[in-house]
């Protein structure tokens, strides 16, 4: 079982990979609609002097923009989760710790609460019921008890 520091350096790697795969494909397709736009502009055909080429070529460049945006936001969300990673890895080993210091194993769901838990309710709260399935459910589903 992982710790919960190496899950999120993994984690952080993980999505830092992907993001750089982003944004070299991002990258490439700008590059592309650039082509594409600089071959729209040379085009001298009749459609061109009736300004359906005019907003062809425009909408191309706009594309390519907004792919060229794209990547360099891929980037910096890339640099934000490797600088996350290292900082994890770096943190633990600066203040001296080592795996066993972080918690493990741990869940959102806990099938049973211990038995020295008990809830703090506030002032005019309802007392909680003992049944984890709600009262007009116990028709459908039962009791576990």
């Amino acid at each position: 079982m992982t710790t919960t520091r190496q899950h999120l350096i993994e984690s952080h790697t993980r999505e830092g990979e992907h993001l750089v795969a982003c944004a070299k494909f991002h990258k490439g397709m700008a590059k592309c609609f650039s082509k594409l736009a600089a071959l729209s502009k040379a085009d001298k055909s009749e459609m061109h002097n009736g300004g359906e080429r005019v907003g062809l070529c425009e909408t191309i460049e706009s594309i390519r923009d907004a792919y060229a945006e794209m990547a360099d936001e891929c980037t910096d969300k890339a640099a934000f989760h490797a600088d996350c990673a290292k900082s994890l890895s770096q943190t633990s080993k600066a203040a001296g710790m080592s795996d066993d210091n972080w918690p493990s194993g741990l869940s959102g769901v806990t099938p049973e609460a211990p038995l020295n838990v008990r809830p703090v309710l506030r002032f005019g709260q309802r007392e909680l019921s003992e049944s984890p399935v709600p009262a007009e459910l116990v028709k459908v589903f039962g009791d576990e008890d």
